[in-house]
């Protein structure tokens, strides 16, 4: 619940960054960068200011992809089954036991 409160937060905060740009009509990547730059309260030379850069991580979170989850170990031994390889044996073993199990009771 916290992970989907935190994407929320950080889309409407893409959505103010795109809607500064959009009410001149552009998107944000159609605008010049100064211009840009401008809107955002930042300088293309000098950046973000220590602070700036520390509220906007506090906003926003750090600057990375979400990693996605480690599979579990049920999922493992599944991916596991699924080479060409593993169905062909899986197969001819149920062939096999298809054609013993139906020919004549060896005493």
């Amino acid at each position: 619940a916290a992970l989907s409160l935190k994407r929320l937060e950080i889309a409407s905060s893409s959505r103010q960054h795109t809607s500064v740009a959009m009410s001149s009509g552009m998107q944000p990547c159609d605008l010049a960068p100064e211009e840009l730059a401008g809107q955002l309260g930042t300088s293309l030379t000098q950046g973000l200011t220590s602070s700036q850069a520390a509220e906007k991580l506090a906003k926003d979170g750090p600057n990375e992809l979400e990693k996605p989850p480690k599979p579990t170990l049920l999922m493992l031994f599944v991916m596991q089954l699924t080479g060409f390889v593993i169905i062909l044996l899986i197969i001819a073993a149920c062939a096999s036991m298809l054609v013993n199990g139906a020919g004549p009771n060896k005493s």
